[in-house]
């Protein structure tokens, strides 16, 4: 269970966190999974992790003849849910499954970048041309009103694009947070989280020690 940010941020740059802090950002949650005959629970699964503030789905379906695509195709129609079906058919290609949805997330952040940007360059054009028609502004005072206006525009323009990394029988579980952004948001300046899984399933009794639990392991013992 990894969750990886689309932002090449150093953790230890303390100046860099600090500014981060000061910013308003955006974040975005993603889940990318692999899956095949999985039809009969993925909407469960997928409304569950919406529930949880997941915007976008990117599902990779490992079946040989697309069997997911039908799925695909109702979902965002019938549910609104932002969800985009991959065929993916090979052995042993969870791995490269990721790596294209870390790529793909990490294009959604810039064009989302790029799109407030145009919207940035087209506000402050028109304040400029207000600027302009306003007797007795002098040009020391034009530019601070400019400066004012860049910054809180970079206050509004920081993204953090988050890529769940997760099978399509994990479920993630807040304990302390709302929604998933709450929680991301805590890590803006993070690449990557890691989370402790537990198992359970008919007909298993999962049990953990103390120290497996610290790494992350959980072990399955059969009744």
């Amino acid at each position: 269970l990894v969750m990886s940010s689309a932002n090449n941020t150093n953790n230890n740059n303390d100046a860099h966190g600090k500014q981060l802090q000061q910013l308003k950002t955006k974040t975005k949650a993603t889940m990318c999974t692999m899956a095949i005959d999985s039809e009969a629970y993925l909407d469960e699964w997928v409304d569950y992790h919406h529930a949880l503030g997941f915007y976008k789905f990117y599902l990779y379906d490992n079946s040989k003849y697309n069997d997911m695509k039908q799925w695909g195709w109702e979902k965002p129609r019938r549910d609104g849910v932002d969800v985009t079906v991959i065929h993916f058919p090979g052995v042993a290609k969870q791995v490269e499954s990721q790596m294209d949805c870390a790529k793909r997330v990490l294009a959604d952040q810039r064009r989302a970048e790029e799109q407030q940007k145009h919207r940035q360059q087209r506000g402050g054009d028109a304040v400029q041309k207000q600027q302009t028609l306003k007797p007795g502004l002098v040009k020391e005072e034009v530019q601070q009103q400019q400066n004012k206006t860049e910054t809180a525009e970079q206050a509004e323009d920081k993204f953090y694009y988050w890529a769940a990394f997760f099978d399509a029988d994990e479920f993630l579980m807040l304990k302390r947070h709302e929604s998933v952004v709450e929680m991301l948001e805590e890590f803006g300046n993070v690449a990557r989280l890691g989370l402790i899984g537990w198992c359970s399933g008919r007909g298993i009794k999962t049990h953990t020690d103390r120290n497996q639990s610290q790494r992350g392991f959980c072990t399955e013992v059969r009744r």
